[in-house]
This record gives C-alpha cells, sequence and structure tokens, in this order.
C-alpha cells in the first residue's frame, strides 16, 4: 500500500528539484533587462526550456522509482512490471507562458510558479502513464496537502482512486501553478495512504471549505 511515508518523501525530493530550478532561474532573472520585454521573451523562453529539461527529467526519474515502491509495497500488485518515464510537456507551453509572465508586475514570481507545474508534471505524467500501462489493475488518486485546497483540486481529490490513464483522468491530469498535489497509485484492494480521506474531502467540497 502507499505509505504515507512514502508520499511525502516523493513530494520532499520534488520539492527539492524545484527549490533548485527556481534559484537557478532567479539569477537569469536578475541579469535582464525586463523593460526590453521582446528580448527578454527570447532569453527566458530558451531558459525555461532548458531548466524543464535539466530538471524534468530527474523529476520523471524520481517517480518512476516512487511508482515501482508503491507497487512493491502493495500485496495486490500482482506479476511484473518496472516504470517507464513520461515524455516532456510540450515546449510550446513553456514558451506561451513566458510570453505571459514577461507582461505580469512580478517576472520571477510568475515563471518560478509556472516552473513548478512544469517541472512536476514530468513525474505527474509518469505516474499515470505507468497506471495505464500496468497490468496490475489499479488506479491513481490525487491527494491534497494541507488544511485548506482550492476548489477545483479538492473536487477532484474527493473521487478517490479513480484515474488510470491520462486520457481517461480527463481534469484530473490538469494542475495550476503552485499546485501541491500529489498523484498516489493504488492497487485494487489497497488501503488508502494515511490522512486521505476522499468522503472527508467531498464534505469540505459541499460545505465550501476550500480556497
Amino acid at each position: 500500500m502507499a505509505s504515507r511515508a512514502r508520499v511525502e518523501e516523493f513530494r520532499s525530493l520534488n520539492k527539492d528539484l524545484v527549490t533548485l530550478a527556481q534559484r537557478d532561474l532567479a539569477g537569469v532573472v536578475a541579469q535582464l533587462d525586463l523593460t526590453d520585454k521582446a528580448a527578454a521573451r527570447v532569453v527566458l523562453t530558451e531558459y525555461m526550456d532548458a531548466l524543464v529539461l535539466t530538471y524534468g527529467r530527474p523529476a520523471a526519474l524520481v517517480a518512476a522509482q516512487y511508482y515501482d515502491d508503491l507497487r512493491e509495497a502493495s500485496p495486490n500488485a500482482t506479476g511484473a512490471y518496472r516504470a517507464t518515464l513520461a515524455d516532456a510537456p510540450a515546449s510550446a507551453k513553456v514558451e506561451g507562458t513566458v510570453r505571459w509572465a514577461v507582461g505580469e508586475p512580478d517576472v520571477l514570481a510568475a515563471l518560478s510558479l509556472a516552473l513548478q507545474r512544469f517541472i512536476l508534471q514530468y513525474g505527474r505524467n509518469t505516474v499515470a502513464l505507468n497506471s495505464a500501462r500496468d497490468p496490475a489493475a489499479g488506479k491513481w488518486a490525487r491527494v491534497p496537502v494541507g488544511r485548506v485546497t482550492c476548489k477545483f483540486c479538492l473536487n477532484l481529490a474527493s473521487r478517490g482512486p479513480a484515474y488510470r490513464s491520462a486520457e481517461s483522468a480527463g481534469r484530473a491530469m490538469k494542475y495550476h501553478d503552485g499546485c501541491d498535489c500529489t498523484p498516489v497509485q493504488i492497487w485494487d484492494g489497497d488501503d488508502l495512504p494515511d490522512g486521505y480521506d476522499p468522503d472527508e474531502l467531498y464534505a469540505r467540497y459541499e460545505r465550501g471549505e476550500f480556497a
């Protein structure tokens, strides 16, 4: 089963990768003349693409190991299977994000949040990819962090382990900037991670207890 400790370790490793990437980004932004928006877009698009690749691939590797660890710990994940890495997010999305962010009052803040989303998407896609390919029956749940979660994420998290492929997951594959929801693979018959209660999350959604 998916232990809370392993889920938290996965989150911590991802946080470290994002922190390093955001530090690198801050160094570049500090050297740019942001009043020259056209030139800044060119430099930042190229650099953001490089950062997403540099830190996104390790995020995918971390997610593949995380998936394998969850599988090994589950008494219901039968047969042999090893996780593979998902493809990189589309570069065009990075370019569009940079174009928007350069026009924002705080360029670094806008790009830093987007950078987190792009990097973590490698891992999130990797979990969804392997959930769909794994011959052992299982689905993934979207597990939020903390006492307050946004309305969109609370709704998706309250559905429990309901998602398999990226295509069938639909909206559940969408994550906003700064989102800390984590995909957790759960095989049929597994217990849910400690602290994750879909019914309680839905009750919070119904009561309007969201950010």
